[in-house]
C-alpha cells in the first residue's frame, strides 16, 4: 500500500471495524507507532502532520 491508500486503511479499520492499533498495524503491516501517530494526529484535526507522513 502507498501512502494515501494506507492512511485511508487504518482510518477505515479504525472508525468502521473498530480495530485495536495493534490489529491495524498488523494488518496494514506498519508499526504502532504510526497508527498511534496517524489517529492522535486525525484527532487532533493536524492535516499537515499526516501529510508529512505521506
Amino acid at each position: 500500500m502507498k501512502g494515501k491508500t494506507k492512511l485511508r486503511e487504518v482510518f477505515r479499520l479504525k472508525f468502521e471495524h473498530h480495530l485495536s492499533e495493534r490489529k491495524i498495524a498488523q494488518s496494514c503491516n506498519i508499526s504502532c507507532s504510526t497508527v498511534k501517530v496517524l489517529n492522535t494526529a486525525a484527532a487532533k484535526g493536524h492535516k499537515k502532520a499526516i501529510q508529512t507522513l505521506l
